[in-house]
């Protein structure tokens, strides 16, 4: 049986797609079946997965229709995981994602624009939640924090009154995640040691512990 995670947040440039394929290829190099599924028109995960002439990343396909619910059902049994990496703006696509998912991340940087624009996202979670026995489960993760910024330290107080939980694990604002993404590579291919390479393996061991307790 595969888990389910969608990274959602409807704001651009939050850090969904840098989560999306490095979590995937975490999980990859693992030994874990892992299926990346790229629902932005924009088709940034298929350009990166194109550049992978080592064929060193996790399998991408593409879902920009939420009538292609079948399509996800039938493909999902091959694979341990399937990581969604959600459309900004598409509210279809976001829907779609929320009722299919095990388990809902949400990148939100440091700043009140972020905040403000992932509460719609809230709402519909937790109406999801209301009527799908608590499913998906979903928590912030703090994405593109700039170390030691006083909004870095004060993010999870502000995001308390939602009623999620926050991820211990953050990513920070860091040019080799650019730098990934831009060459077909996750951050472990250039360089399995740095500190970003840290923060993805903190995020995996994470996610599945989660996983594991909440019984996704």
């Amino acid at each position: 049986m595969s888990n389910i995670i969608s990274i959602l947040n409807p704001k651009g440039g939050c850090g969904k797609t840098t989560i999306s394929s490095n979590l995937a290829s975490s999980l990859l190099k693992s030994g874990h079946q892992t299926l990346l599924i790229d629902t932005d028109p924009q088709g940034t995960l298929r350009d990166w997965k194109s550049m992978d002439v080592n064929d060193n990343q996790p399998e991408i396909i593409a879902i920009d229709r939420p009538n292609l619910q079948k399509n996800l059902n039938l493909i999902s049994s091959s694979f341990d995981y399937l990581i969604i990496d959600g459309a900004a703006k598409l509210q279809d696509m976001v829907t779609f994602a929320v009722k299919n998912s095990d388990f809902v991340i949400i990148p939100i940087q440091p700043s009140a624009a972020d905040i403000w624009a992932c509460e719609p996202l809230i709402e519909l979670i937790k109406a999801r939640q209301e009527i799908s026995n608590g499913k998906p489960y979903a928590s912030f993760i703090v994405s593109r924090q700039i170390k030691n910024s006083n909004l870095a330290k004060d993010i999870e107080d502000t995001l308390a009154h939602f009623n999620f939980p926050v991820l211990n694990s953050r990513t920070t604002q860091r040019v080799i995640y650019s730098e990934a993404l831009s060459s077909g590579k996750s951050i472990f291919d250039l360089d399995n040691n740095n500190e970003a390479s840290s923060e993805i393996l903190s995020l995996t061991k994470e996610l599945k512990r989660i996983i594991d307790e909440k019984k996704l």
